[in-house]
């Protein structure tokens, strides 16, 4: 009588578990991740502009002459 999981793994079991932990796993892709976010923020900071645009005029600094 054996117990379950006594059983060691045979290289079928192991190319199984492999295929399923692949799936599991997902890959890590910072460069586009980091490229999505820049220009995430640039079409913001481009739309941002457009539909609020700046309304007041620019301030006069005092100078001693």
């Amino acid at each position: 009588m054996t117990k379950i999981g006594d059983k060691e793994m045979d290289q079928h079991d192991r190319e199984l578990l492999d295929k399923q932990m692949r799936r599991l796993t997902q890959p890590e892709n910072y460069g586009v991740i980091g490229v999505m976010l820049a220009v995430m923020f640039l079409v913001g900071m481009t739309l941002g502009g457009i539909v609020f645009p700046h309304q007041s005029e620019p301030a006069q600094i005092a100078s001693i002459e």
